[in-house]
């Protein structure tokens, strides 16, 4: 039983009458050793199916660090030692807990280490001064998080908190409650800093720290507004591995254009994946030619590439919202035309 579901048991004790009557000519011992092992394993099944969804004797930064669910989570709340500690004290507290799973594909290392960057995602999924039980959950509520900006929930598919789903509710502890979600909520992060703490898109990360254009200091611009088509490492190394050993060396992105072929894959306006239309659609890119995308009517699915003698790319994750933007994840580098080098600014 997940931690926070709620099941009503009714227990009832066996006969055992039965059980015990072919034994009716044995040894008291005998008698009282099946008893034992009955009764033993009925117990066990009552720990098993106990409702663990209040454990009020814990604060939320203990039951975060008791619970394998919590526990990634706990840990990079645990890097700020004055919020950690101010959610070990009294007080009031709903507390948005991403599971350990969701975490397992950012760079944890990287927010453990950048306090303001820490700060940016861990305030934005704590709620001071309320417990927010599901029951008390509207749909379109708006609630203020430690971080400043509302957050909103919705109720017609699920509980959800700004797109990420509630999976686990209402899991109480001595100054709170607390909720386990399906995936961090990112969208205070500029596109920069989103593409900087994905696990996935260290290579990309790493082609915007060598490349010399202005296309950095635009993903950093919380005023400026873009999507972009974010190569996987994988991605990358498939275009680029000259030495066939799965990685991607400086020296490898070093023979890459990547003045021309970073701001191809990036659109001077926020573009959603549901937005792009059925039949094959030009988007201006950064560098000034097009780029065409279709959105497969019945699955949802996104295809990007230059045209019809070049390879295409597939959308493999889709709306990673950013403050000043979206990302969508990419299965292969796109390849601009030759003889193009404009770079809008």
């Amino acid at each position: 039983m997940a931690i926070g579901d709620v099941t009503e048991s009714k227990w009832t004790v066996p006969s055992f009458s039965r059980l015990l009557q072919p034994m009716s000519r044995s040894s008291t011992f005998w008698r009282a050793l099946v008893i034992a092992l009955l009764m033993g394993g009925l117990l066990l099944t009552a720990c098993d199916t106990a409702d663990l969804s209040s454990l009020p004797d814990e604060s939320v930064i203990e039951l975060m660090q008791g619970v394998q669910e919590m526990r990634t989570f706990a840990a990079v709340v645990g890097a700020d030692s004055t919020l950690s500690a101010s959610l070990a004290e009294d007080g009031t507290y709903t507390v948005l807990v991403p599971r350990t799973v969701a975490l397992s594909t950012l760079q944890t290392d990287t927010l453990i280490n950048d306090p303001q960057l820490l700060a940016r995602v861990v305030d934005r999924h704590i709620i001071q001064g309320t417990v927010l039980r599901s029951g008390e959950i509207t749909d379109g509520m708006s609630v203020t998080p430690i971080e400043g900006t509302p957050l909103t929930f919705s109720t017609e598919d699920g509980l959800r908190v700004n797109g990420a789903r509630i999976v686990t509710t209402d899991v109480t502890a001595s100054n709170g409650v607390l909720h386990i979600l399906d995936r961090p909520i990112l969208d205070r992060l500029n596109a920069a800093e989103r593409i900087l703490i994905e696990s996935d898109l260290q290579v990309l990360e790493t082609s915007f720290d060598l490349s010399d254009g202005p296309l950095q200091s635009r993903l950093q611009d919380d005023d400026a507004n873009q999507t972009v088509f974010a190569p996987t490492n994988d991605a990358f190394a498939a275009a680029v591995d000259s030495s066939g050993d799965g990685s991607v060396s400086e020296a490898e992105l070093g023979q890459v254009d990547l003045d021309r072929v970073l701001p191809y894959h990036v659109l001077p306006s926020r573009v959603l994946a549901q937005q792009i239309p059925t039949s094959s659609t030009p988007y201006e890119t950064l560098l000034g030619p097009d780029l065409l995308a279709v959105r497969n009517g019945e699955s949802g699915s996104v295809t990007v590439g230059s045209g019809a003698d070049r390879p295409t790319a597939a959308v493999t994750q889709a709306n990673l919202k950013a403050r000043n933007g979206v990302i969508h994840v990419i299965d292969s580098l796109l390849v601009p035309p030759v003889n193009v080098s404009r770079v809008r600014p």
